[in-house]
């Protein structure tokens, strides 16, 4: 139990953005925890301090947890990494999440705040397993609100409590009782200041603000979808969901049709399969806010040479033709969750390839990986975010983290690979 008050605290929950602990037994909990590591973010050196609390009294889960780099450099001020604390968001990031849970009699309410991962509206064609930790320099802390009745469902989110730039919601209604299973469904998805292009500075260079945020012209951007679908099973172990969405930008348009399905292998494991075919005209992109939209948005093509935005890129006609996706998931439960997909379609970065997986394969150690290839082919389109845990004792444990993501380059002003690493040792106390 300690070992898992302690990975709640650090870990990267890589298939869903509730804390850990969410579905645990209702109670009372106060945990702290804090380690120390050694590792390195590029080719400089740095010393880690993580520290946090974990908080929870019945269906109300609160954390914090703070980090601190020093880099091992001969300039004394430099020695804190200046862009982990050098705009507004980053302190508000501090706040991992917030999590009120409540069940009434016929409905159910989930409020999270903080770090998003794995956010999908609907069936994912317009906003698909997005985070708001995209871009390794510029954290922030957002929100999400679902509320479920017997026949609505509403959910809502906001990736940046100060400056939002993904704003989503969608509400499903199922009107008629002789037809449970039947569905409807009306998303929206915008960007209040989607990057038209990113302006230049005197010197011909891209221009960034003091915190390395890219600078530019703006838009907003609003896209909205027609959906339809049929459920078939009503337990949430087996199920067949066939659906079709029609989706547009107001300057194009998408079809996607789909099906979704769980089914049970054997007692201890589920399969989830999702197949989709969509085919799109000009100026619309199907799931246009996905994982690293807060990347995509200035720099659409990450595998490639092509510094164009992605609204630039939309408003060229670039992802008109047609594509498909296909992912499959295995649930087994603490011991194993793996969510495997590809997708391919016309455009930056036409092929997409994704692993995420999360394990405890014994009661001591805890894994968590996510691997995403873009533009098939080129290494340069590779992100990998990995940590382990191994319990020592009750109060005692080591962990190691790696990641390979993307940041603005000081040299280019374009965005580029960035790796951190980091092995440490901590400690935590459960009350």
């Amino acid at each position: 139990m300690r070992c898992k008050l302690a990975w709640i605290l650090t870990s990267v929950v890589l298939l869903a953005n509730a804390p850990a602990h969410a579905d645990s037994s209702p109670g009372r909990l106060l945990a702290l925890a804090a380690d120390v590591g050694l590792g390195g973010i590029g080719r400089t050196p740095v010393s880690t301090l993580h520290a946090g609390i974990d908080v929870r009294e019945g269906g109300l889960a609160l954390g914090f947890f703070g980090k601190l780099r020093l880099t091992m450099a001969s300039d004394p001020s430099a020695i804190v990494h200046r862009r982990d604390y050098d705009e507004a968001s980053d302190f508000v990031h501090i706040m991992r999440y917030f999590q009120y849970m409540r069940r009434f009699e016929n409905l159910s309410v989930d409020v999270l705040a903080g770090e998003l991962k794995g956010s999908t509206l609907g069936h994912g064609t317009l906003l698909r397993d997005y985070s708001n930790m995209g871009d390794a320099d510029h954290a922030h802390a957002g929100a999400r609100i679902r509320l479920l009745h017997r026949r609505v469902a509403f959910e809502a989110l906001v990736d940046n409590l100060i400056a939002p730039r993904v704003v989503g919601a969608r509400i499903a209604l199922s009107p008629f009782s002789a037809l449970n299973g039947l569905r409807f469904g009306l998303s929206a998805a915008v960007d209040p200041v989607a990057l038209r292009q990113v302006a230049l500075d005197h010197g011909g260079q891209r221009s960034v603000d003091e915190a390395f945020n890219l600078q530019g012209d703006t838009e907003p951007l609003l896209l909205m979808g027609l959906g339809l679908e049929w459920t078939f099973g009503s337990t949430a172990r087996r199920r067949l969901m066939p659906y079709v969405d029609v989706n547009t930008s107001y300057a194009g348009v998408g079809l996607h049709a789909g099906a979704v399905g769980r089914f049970p292998l054997g007692k201890a494991i589920i399969l989830g399969l999702q197949l989709e075919y969509r085919g799109v005209t000009g100026e619309y992109a199907p799931d246009y806010f996905t994982t690293f939209y807060d990347v995509d948005r200035h720099q659409a093509s990450l595998g490639g040479s092509d510094l164009r935005t992605k609204l630039e890129m939309l408003r060229a006609g670039a992802y008109a033709g047609h594509g498909m996706l296909g992912q499959l998931e295995l649930d087994a439960g603490a011991a194993m969750q793996i969510k495997a997909g590809y997708r391919y379609h016309p455009g930056p970065d036409a092929h997409r390839t994704w692993l995420r997986a999360v394990s405890t394969p014994w009661k001591k150690l805890q894994l968590g990986a996510m691997l995403l290839w873009r533009d098939i082919g080129s290494s340069s389109g590779l992100v990998a975010v990995a940590e382990s845990r191994y319990a020592i004792n009750d109060h005692l444990y080591a962990l190691a983290q790696f990641s390979r993501s993307w940041s603005v380059q000081a040299s280019t002003r374009a965005y580029g690979s960035l790796t951190v690493f980091n092995l440490g040792v901590g400690g935590s106390f459960v009350r």
